[in-house]
């Protein structure tokens, strides 16, 4: 096969053939270049990868302080109980419970509240973590305190303050009244919290027969060296612990005629109030057994 002239007469021009192979020369060399460069990037040291960010990686702790503190008052002791508002997954170190009464006022130290666990309170034993509770012991009947609970965190921080709350240490519990003038149970001592004979000069309470039924009855009746108590009337009302008078209304009694499950206020000499109910009575035998809270504040009607 021919070639065309002009193909030929390139062939033969040795400038042109010159010019060709410089051409090749510098793209081979480029392209070497090229690998070259790509090869040591590929073999040289990496970039150091930045750590991650701490606000990303590690979570915002949140101090949760406790809610719903209640307290119930008993004798010589209050019982707190609290809502936790605790996750399960959260980690705490404990509570602490600070408490105030009006006996220590005068200290202004945070507002006068004291912490009275010397070591943080891990929570009580039941497995509900929802809810913790925790006994204030060795407290005065009648003297007014007040109390709040925090969260301690394992760095240390404490969280807020719960609500405030408070009571008023108060005996509670029952006794039996016989007709009887010299019986052991024929009279009761509230301040002194036992049985006495019906003419004790401590005695607040005695049985009386009166126009064939039983009543209680003050023991100023029998003789005026004895202690004045008057009684008011709860007809509305059944229960002792659901019961709670704001105030009490109409004329009280020296005498009070009784029945089973019969509530009333009574008031003794030194003006301080008991709540009682007549558990049952039995006017055969001429015997009532009786429940009670007693608050040993004058003038106080509060028995929760």
């Amino acid at each position: 096969m021919k070639r065309s002239p002009q193909i030929a007469a390139k062939a033969l021009n040795p400038r042109l053939r010159t010019e060709r192979g410089y051409r090749l020369r510098r793209v081979s060399a480029t392209t070497l270049l090229l690998s070259l460069i790509t090869v040591l990037v590929s073999c040289g040291p990496k970039p150091a990868t930045p750590p991650p960010s701490s606000a990303v990686s590690k979570p915002v702790q949140t101090y949760v302080a406790p809610t719903e503190l209640t307290a119930r008052p008993f004798h010589n002791r209050i019982n707190v109980a609290w809502k936790t508002n605790r996750a399960k997954n959260t980690i705490i170190s404990g509570y602490d419970i600070y408490l105030w009464n009006e006996k220590d006022a005068s200290d202004t130290t945070n507002g006068g509240f004291q912490r009275i666990n010397p070591e943080l309170y891990p929570g009580d034993t039941d497995a509900d973590i929802a809810r913790e509770s925790y006994p204030l012991d060795g407290l005065d009947n009648g003297v007014i305190y007040r109390v709040y609970v925090t969260t301690v965190y394992p760095d240390g921080m404490e969280s807020a303050r719960s609500n405030v709350v408070e009571a008023i240490p108060r005996p509670e519990g029952s006794f039996t009244l016989r007709e009887s003038f010299k019986g052991n149970e024929s009279g009761f001592s509230l301040r002194k919290i036992k049985s006495v004979p019906t003419d004790d000069l401590d005695n607040d309470i005695y049985l009386a027969r009166i126009n064939g039924a039983l009543w209680v009855a003050s023991p100023q009746r029998i003789n005026v060296v004895l202690r004045q108590t008057e009684f008011y009337g709860l007809s509305d009302h059944t229960s002792l612990e659901a019961t709670s008078p704001k105030s009490l209304s109409g004329k009280p009694d020296n005498a009070l005629p009784i029945s089973n499950h019969l509530m009333f206020v009574l008031q003794d000499q030194d003006k301080c109030y008991a709540l009682l109910r007549i558990d049952s009575v039995d006017h055969k035998e001429r015997i009532a057994k009786i429940s009670f809270i007693y608050q040993p504040r004058p003038k106080t009607l509060i028995f929760h």
